[in-house]
């Protein structure tokens, strides 16, 4: 799975934190978005969110029916 961040105003959210969980929220995976905000995974078998911290303020979490997949 590819997944592109971006604030609300469309700037870039490079080098930030994420996390992969499940709704047990058991952590599948993590690590941190690239230099054009873009980040990789697999797709887990069972359901699962994303999860991104830019800190106190910035925290989103994106349910995997809200994630388009080509």
């Amino acid at each position: 799975m590819s997944c592109l961040a971006s604030f609300s105003d469309g700037s870039s959210a490079e080098n930030i934190a994420y996390e992969v969980l499940s709704y047990e929220d058991k952590v599948l995976l993590k690590g941190r978005t690239d230099l054009n905000s873009g980040f990789k995974f697999p797709v887990p078998v069972n359901d699962y969110y994303v999860l991104l911290d830019a800190g106190p303020g910035h925290v989103v979490d994106v349910d995997m029916t809200d994630i388009h997949t080509p």
